[in-house]
């Protein structure tokens, strides 16, 4: 019975493995590949099958799952650890066999061989392994990630280091190639420190000597003779060795060192730098696109993607070929790959500064998955990578961008492209954070879009006053809004005097503001009786030669006095040609087509105009207030 059910299984494997399920416009293949594959399981447990055919059944499983290799491999017995090693030597696959080599005459029962290959290797030796037999584990790591060869979702050693490693490699008996002295010595440190961590059985330091438990070796003992060996003064304790590493170039950057911790290993937690929830002091991000966003003519729409969602573009840099060699082993762990995407976005491409001044707390629902962002801005990616993927065929649709989860991961990635240019990215921060800092007493923030501003209630010698603090680059706006509480202000008396500014802000006095806590309805009943004042600013400003664009029921303040006041002209811009009379202004006639000035986000001509915003709320038509 159990062989027609094996046969029959067989069949079907061996018929749905002829379908790529990305050529089907349903998930039928897909499913029918796991049905097999749970079958098979089933089959394995409540059956008596020999082992070689469960374990020919699991790598079936992997194959129609569509999962990778698993990093453990196991040589073909009939090879032995010896011809396994000419095998690689014979196609010239450069690797290196990392430690225990020392052992390769007998070599420890139970003992894996951990082979570090550059990355086109990997498919040269696929054929050296057996999935029926166990008897010579085989740990396979690639320089650059991929899912055959990763260690916890990335690379096992950082990759400019995994290069170096096998690049310093020697002969061993002219039996394999193994690391240099030197680079043996520093990549045991790396796995018993970043590996193995309190499993290492190290002490923590000197001071205070605890370990996490017994390691499967005695690292401290091996690191002391190793050190010996090579000349080298080492505190053989967990903080020691990582040191070392920090002082030699090797230690994991922080994205990397995050990954490794994951939730469990708890040193590698006591390593990590503190996470800095984002404050009033904003926040630097870092976004690199890549090489698809170009290919697709994606760049422009990329970064109004990131100016929508209220970011400071400081700088956007193409990196040139020497940049991307510097970027692509350090940023994002060295993994350029697919992910779960049909296409690889390509290698890194531009890189996207941005300063946020406002941070967006982090959602539960992001929080749970990605611990180290405390800003949920950065999942702007999202945004980037579904609106590009709308736009190209489902076989094509990739991931194009690439994000830093923080400010700390941030720098890192400027440092590794350029240093100097991270200097530079600094100081423009440090400016910004500075000219943006409220040196007055506080008493609370105004609720606002803070896309252009912040607007807070400050103490102004004995009273209230409200402060406007702009961004960097909102020159404009500034200017606009003194040039309304100045001269606009001369022709009309509800427009309330400036009372301080400086190069990006202006102070105006406190009013209390009863529409406040009314509903709409309730503040269109009260703005009802102010139809006359209403159209005498939009006249003013006609006057002034200058058109209100942005004119509102939110512009206005009503006090307890039933005294009304106009605020927020940040929009009022001049006519490159004043209307030969007022009606025919924008603010009554609206907007032209070809209007070129700035307009709030979703505005589109003809704007607001009395008609269509006022004359709702005063219901009274405009001819009324013009005699």
């Amino acid at each position: 019975m159990s062989k027609r059910i094996f046969k029959l299984l067989r069949s079907l494997a061996r018929r749905i493995q002829r379908i790529d399920p990305a050529s089907l416009p349903n998930k039928c293949c897909r499913f029918g590949a796991r049905v097999v594959a749970s079958c098979s399981r089933r089959l394995r447990t409540a059956l008596p099958i020999p082992e070689s055919t469960a374990l020919r059944l699991q790598d079936w499983e992997r194959i129609l799952l569509r999962r990778p290799r698993p990093v453990r491999r196991h040589v073909n017995p009939r090879l032995g650890r010896d011809g396994f090693l000419a095998a690689l030597d014979e196609r010239k696959i450069r690797y290196v066999l990392l430690r225990w080599f020392e052992h390769l005459e007998k070599w420890p029962e139970g003992e894996d061989m951990d082979i570090l290959i550059e990355n086109d290797g990997v498919a040269q030796m696929e054929d050296l392994f057996v999935v029926y037999d166990r008897s010579i584990a085989c740990d396979l790591y690639s320089v650059y990630p991929q899912p055959s060869s990763d260690y916890e979702h990335g690379a096992y050693y950082p990759p400019l280091v995994a290069q170096q490693i096998i690049d310093s490699r020697i002969s061993y008996q002219s039996r394999c190639f193994v690391p240099d002295p030197l680079h043996h010595f520093r990549s045991l440190v790396y796995h018993a420190v970043y590996h193995k961590a309190e499993h290492s059985g190290l002490p923590w330091s000197r001071a205070e000597p605890r370990t996490g438990g017994s390691g499967d070796h005695d690292y401290a003992k091996i690191v002391r003779e190793l050190a010996d060996q090579n000349g080298i003064d080492i505190e053989p304790t967990f903080l020691g060795l990582h040191e070392y590493l920090k002082s030699q170039g090797w230690a994991p950057p922080t994205d990397t060192l995050r990954r490794l911790a994951g939730d469990k290993r708890k040193w590698l937690l006591e390593l990590l730098p503190e996470v800095k929830a984002s404050g009033d002091d904003g926040e630097l991000m870092f976004f690199m696109l890549r090489e698809a966003v170009l290919k697709n003519d994606f760049l422009k729409e990329a970064k109004r993607i990131i100016v929508d969602a209220k970011l400071d573009i400081i700088d956007v840099r193409h990196l040139d070929p020497k940049e991307v060699q510097r970027a692509m082993p350090v940023i994002r762990g060295g993994n350029w790959r697919k992910g779960p995407y049909p296409k690889s976005g390509g290698g890194p491409a531009v890189a996207v500064i941005a300063f946020d001044y406002h941070p967006k707390p982090t959602s539960d629902e992001h929080r749970q998955h990605h611990p180290y962002v405390t800003n949920d801005r950065v999942f702007i990616k999202n945004r980037v990578r579904s609106e590009l993927n709308q736009r190209l065929p489902r076989g094509e649709r990739t991931n194009c961008i690439h994000a830093a989860d923080d400010e700390i991961e941030t720098l890192e990635n400027l440092d590794a492209i350029d240093s100097a240019w991270k200097k530079d990215v600094q100081e423009a921060v440090r400016q910004r954070r500075e000219a943006y800092a409220t040196t007055e007493e506080v008493v609370r923030r105004l609720e606002s879009s803070e896309t252009r501003s912040k607007v807070e209630v400050i103490r102004w010698g004995d009273g209230l006053a409200v402060k406007k603090t702009f961004k960097a680059n909102r020159e404009r706006y500034l200017e606009r809004e003194i040039f309304a509480y100045t001269e606009l202000a001369a022709k009309c008396k509800y427009v309330p005097r400036l009372i301080d500014s400086g190069d990006n802000y202006c102070t105006l006095p406190y009013f209390e503001n009863k529409l406040a806590k009314l509903n709409k309805e309730e503040r269109h009943r009260v703005l009802r009786n102010y139809g006359r004042e209403i159209v005498d600013v939009m006249r003013a400003a006609y006057e002034c030669g200058r058109t209100l664009v942005n004119f509102y029921d939110g512009n206005v303040i009503v006090t307890p006095d039933d005294e009304i006041v106009f605020i927020d002209f940040e929009f009022m811009q001049c006519y490159e040609k004043t209307p030969a009379h007022f009606s025919q202004c924008y603010d009554v006639a609206g907007l032209p087509d070809d209007f070129a000035g700035d307009l709030p986000r979703g505005m589109r001509p003809p704007g607001m105009t009395y008609a269509n915003t006022w004359q709702a709320i005063t219901q009274t038509e405009l001819d009324a207030f013009l005699g």
